[in-house]
């Protein structure tokens, strides 16, 4: 950290700009999206602060000052991802919307062939009729008969057209349900061959063959439904995750704003340990909180029934004096903590309590200062 400080001022004394961070290009390049334009207009408020976290970013980076640079974009693009991602969601909805509202059109198109159907049968009834009473005119019988079945025929092929079209839009509707759940991406092969099969029957509609129309828009249906069930489960997994990872970087933030508590993030394999460090709050070889320094763990508290899905462990730690009684000393003031947090209304089980004595120094246990960092407590929230 101090070699960073260094390098920054002296990069300020020669007059030179350090790098432009690469979270800042991440969320200028955002920003000029236009998903980002469209999230302004649904989330003004996510998008504004996102773009004073920018502004700060860039004013940061001009000062040298680099890691408040990082931090800031860093946020910005989280506000500005949730915004976009709410934009999106509004989208999906809209598509289904529309969907259904094309659906209502095909029933209402179909309805008006069957009462063009019921009135033709009418007619033909009619001709019939009129075939008959005029027996002795076969001139005029057999002109009569060519008309029934003239007008048959194309009743027919008005029903066959009308089915072929509702059987079309159904697959229509099967591959926007489709879109929903991304299978595009998720199940590849069997909704491009939904969009392949959709394309042949608007083609063997608008030729007239509407049998075939009828058995390719069926297929089409049977494909999109195919390629749902197959992208539901990688979608709702894809969303769970991002879910989870912006609930995490949201944790993460809170717990940084808390006054008398110091963050990092350890990272090993797939298990990262937010550790939140509660220090100065034991003197040495003391199990009690000292006085006044309780009230740091309002914040505390309010964070952990903020996020109540993560389990957390809290740990005791102790500097070196006094080898015997060491463990016994940390346990306890892993206990003190755990009984405060319980106290301001956090559940008990979420909680492993434990002692580690000293044997996981953060200081010199040589110098006064070492130690005093060493007697802490670290509450640590852990995620996948």
């Amino acid at each position: 950290m101090m070699r960073s400080i260094l390098i920054v001022a002296l990069l300020g004394a020669c007059g030179h700009r350090a790098p432009r961070p690469r979270e800042l290009d991440t969320l200028d390049n955002l920003r000029r999206t236009p998903d980002a334009n469209a999230a302004a207009k649904r989330s003004p408020d996510l998008v504004k602060e996102a773009d004073r976290l920018e502004t700060r970013s860039h004013n940061s980076w001009k000062d040298n000052e680099l890691e408040d640079s990082r931090r800031d974009a860093l946020l910005g693009w989280i506000k500005l991802k949730t915004a976009i991602a709410v934009w999106q969601q509004d989208q999906a909805k809209h598509r289904i919307e529309v969907a259904d509202a094309d659906l209502a059109k095909t029933e209402k198109e179909y309805a008006r062939v069957a009462k063009d159907l019921a009135t033709l049968n009418e007619e033909i009834a009619l001709l019939e009729k009129l075939g008959k009473a005029k027996s002795s005119a076969e001139v005029e019988r057999i002109k009569a008969e060519q008309e029934k079945q003239k007008l048959a025929g194309e009743l027919a092929k008005q029903q066959q057209r009308g089915d072929s079209q509702t059987k079309l839009s159904n697959a229509e509707l099967a591959l926007k349900t489709a879109d929903t759940v991304d299978a595009k991406q998720y199940a590849s092969a069997d909704y491009q061959a939904a969009v392949d099969l959709i394309e042949r029957a608007r083609t063997e509609i608008k030729d007239g063959n509407y049998t075939a129309a009828t058995t390719s828009a069926d297929q089409a249906k049977q494909k999109a439904e195919a390629a749902t069930a197959a992208a539901k489960p990688e979608y709702m997994k894809a969303t769970e995750a991002k879910d989870r990872k912006a609930r995490d970087e949201a944790l993460g933030k809170d717990a940084a704003a808390l006054a008398g508590i110091t963050v990092r993030l350890d990272k090993k394999g797939d298990v990262t340990r937010l550790v939140l460090t509660y220090s100065n709050a034991f003197k040495a070889h003391t199990t009690q909180i000292t006085a006044g320094k309780e009230s740091v763990l309002d914040g505390v508290a309010e964070l952990l029934k903020k996020y109540p899905s993560y389990p957390v462990q809290i740990i005791g730690h102790t500097d070196t004096k006094g080898k015997s009684e060491l463990l016994v000393v940390s346990q306890a003031r892993a206990q003190a903590v755990y009984d405060a947090l319980v106290s301001r209304g956090v559940d008990a089980k979420r909680f492993v309590v434990s002692g580690v004595g000293g044997e996981q120094p953060i200081g010199d246990n040589r110098t006064q200062k070492g130690r005093d960092a060493n007697n802490r407590v670290e509450m640590v929230f852990l995620y996948q």
